[in-house]
């Protein structure tokens, strides 16, 4: 159905509800919340009965790119499992971000920090985003939203030892709620919540994921570019270089699908 829709180029609303209703019910044997950010593509053609009629049910970007996504999920894509046992978490992770927007006197200002906790070790990453990451990805100029829902995902390209169970805190609550439920209404936030999802899918990771004050946030001095005296015997990890271009290119190219490898070595 996927293949017939992109080859004519053209998915009609009816079309659409069925192809909604089969991936969502496939999507619930899937892991973790794989599939949900693509399926809200499928589910707005749906309902666009007159719009879409009028422009010939021609596949739009956005949809065409949800189309590629949901044919990755179902060929690749792990099934869901379920832990039963007692399991401690040994693994901590905090993210933020920080936006100040441009004055007449000062530019905008944005940053983003982690810090992973183990039972052994303490690491952190920080840095700032390149102003074409923010506009394009932030459509509705909602800037915090956005950074606070890649300072997010960052974790799982810096640190390639999370698998399993483990506790991620975050400081905003939209960002936290987005990632929790598997989508976002802003189109590309959509995008980064994919990459999120499937590398959870491709590492077995079970994050849990919880909101944290500022205040109580390890990561909030690295987000503003600050390293505080407690960080002095922590290790400092990097993203690597090529990690915000091949963004853009995943996200204009190839409907969200991972490199192999994002951390600098």
């Amino acid at each position: 159905m996927i293949d017939e829709a992109t080859t004519r180029d053209k998915l009609s609303p009816d079309t659409a509800a069925i192809l909604a209703g089969k991936a969502n019910f496939l999507a619930s044997s899937m892991y973790g919340k794989v599939g949900r950010a693509a399926l809200k593509a499928v589910y707005a053609r749906q309902h666009q009965t007159e719009v879409a009629a009028r422009a010939g049910n021609k596949i739009t970007t956005q949809l065409r790119r949800a189309l590629a996504a949901l044919r990755h999920f179902i060929l690749a894509a792990p099934p869901r499992t379920l832990s039963l046992g007692k399991k401690a978490c040994r693994m901590l992770v905090y993210t933020d971000a920080f936006f100040t927007p441009k004055t007449d006197n000062k530019e905008a200002e944005n940053g983003w920090g982690c810090v992973l906790v183990t039972p052994d070790y303490t690491e952190y990453a920080m840095g700032t985003l390149p102003h074409q990451i923010v506009r394009q990805f932030s459509p509705t100029k909602a800037y915090i939203y956005f950074l606070e829902c890649i300072a997010g995902i960052l974790p799982l390209h810096l640190w390639h030892q999370l698998t399993g169970d483990y506790i991620q805190f975050i400081d905003n609550e939209a960002a936290k709620h987005a990632l929790v439920k598997g989508y976002s209404a802003v189109e590309p936030v959509n995008f980064l919540i994919d990459d999120y999802w499937q590398t959870c899918a491709a590492r077995q990771c079970r994050p849990w994921l919880m909101r944290v004050t500022s205040a109580a946030n390890p990561a909030d001095d690295f987000s503003r570019q600050r390293i505080p005296s407690c960080a002095a015997t922590w290790r400092r990890v990097q993203l690597a270089d090529r990690f915000w271009s091949d963004l853009i290119i995943r996200f204009t190219t190839n409907g969200g699908r991972r490199p192999a490898d994002d951390r600098e070595n």
